[in-house]
């Protein structure tokens, strides 16, 4: 299947959020942890109040010292009083003050002792970054990066395209903002041939990829997803994954207690040989799953667990091509071919639905 994770941060990110090395990406991602300072609150000591110009909202903290919101920290501030941000958005500010005191103050009836967790950036002024809950555990984006460091001294490198590469093109796939990071790494001198190329002078390698997801503010979870991949166009897409697997953690008060299951993931990952995965390749090349194209989709077409239309399974038999993706009548032909054809489909369901079928059929027997 082809993955799609790294082309939307490619397509999406303003170029203040793009960096080339991981050297550069921690330097950004330590700055914004040196500048921020971080408490526990009570929420009886928390107001709102309109700023002298009357455009904003601002926390208000007990000593007086208020702090503007960060549009990420306005909504989770907004969905812990159980106000629609998009309603507090298009209020008058007064108004959007109003309702905040309100339901802080129905907050305290229900509970007290409730408390809120501030993420506050100093710099020149005060800047909320995130409102949350005080069982909230931090994971810093820097950890994430200084992490790439450790994998760079292992062969890695941050991911770029092997093929259809654009001239405009951002060369590696590291990204980060002070809400989330993204970060794309590979390995590309340790590879497993193509099984249709196999022994052959053009043997095509299989990459390794890892990718780590972070948000420091609360906007996602400690996510990491290992790969096999047959390569990467000019727009970041993902062509060809296999073996994908991921594991995440929430940001609760136990993340840190849990932190070696992700790291045992990673280490399993990068100390694990190919032997596996080549075997499934071979298997699926030499597979056939009948002697021509009818009979192909006749047999695909009555397996419940591929749910292709037979009009789907002939798109992507047409689809193969034969010199790079080896005889369409085998299990990896036509997978190869599904997931060529899914390409040209313009909604994100079905094409994920035909990779997954694509998928399938190469652990299929016939």
């Amino acid at each position: 299947m082809n993955l799609f994770k790294a082309h939307r941060q490619w397509a999406t990110r303003p170029s203040d959020e793009r960096f080339n090395t991981v050297e550069d990406l921690i330097k950004v991602t330590r700055g914004y942890a040196k500048l921020s300072k971080q408490g526990v609150r009570p929420y009886s000591e928390l107001t709102f109040e309109a700023s002298k110009n009357g455009e904003e909202v601002l926390m208000v903290g007990k000593t007086g010292v208020n702090a503007r919101f960060t549009h990420w920290a306005f909504g989770q501030t907004c969905a812990r009083l159980a106000i629609p941000a998009e309603f507090a958005r298009r209020c008058p500010t007064e108004l959007a003050v109003q309702n905040l005191r309100v339901m802080r103050d129905q907050l305290l009836v229900e509970d007290p002792q409730a408390q809120a967790q501030l993420l506050m950036q100093v710099n020149g002024d005060n800047l909320l970054r995130a409102v949350t809950g005080e069982g909230y555990n931090r994971f810093w984006n820097y950890e994430i990066a200084e992490r790439l460091a450790h994998l760079e001294d292992n062969g890695w490198r941050p991911a770029s395209p092997t093929f259809n590469k654009q001239s405009n093109c951002q060369e590696a796939a590291l990204y980060a903002s002070d809400h989330d990071m993204f970060a794309f790494m590979m390995m590309d001198n340790v590879y497993m041939p193509q099984p249709w190329s196999w022994g052959k002078k053009t043997d095509k390698p299989l990459y390794r990829g890892l990718i780590y997801e972070n948000s420091e503010v609360g906007d996602n979870k400690l996510k990491v997803t290992k790969m096999m991949m047959n390569g990467i166009c000019g727009n970041f897409i993902i062509w060809d994954a296999s073996d994908v697997a991921s594991i995440s953690l929430k940001h609760t008060k136990h993340l840190r207690d849990r932190l070696y299951e992700f790291e045992v993931f990673i280490e399993k990952y990068l100390n694990s040989d190919t032997s596996h995965e080549q075997e499934v390749m071979k298997h699926a090349a030499k597979t056939k799953i009948a002697a021509d194209r009818e009979e192909v989709l006749d047999a695909l077409f009555g397996i419940r667990s591929v749910g292709l239309s037979r009009k789907v399974l002939a798109n992507g038999y047409d689809a193969n091509v034969p010199d790079e993706d080896g005889p369409a009548n085998t299990a990896w032909g036509m997978a190869a071919g599904l997931t060529r054809y899914s390409q040209t489909v313009p909604y994100a369901d079905e094409r994920n639905r035909i990779d997954r079928a694509a998928g399938r059929i190469l652990t299929l027997k016939f």
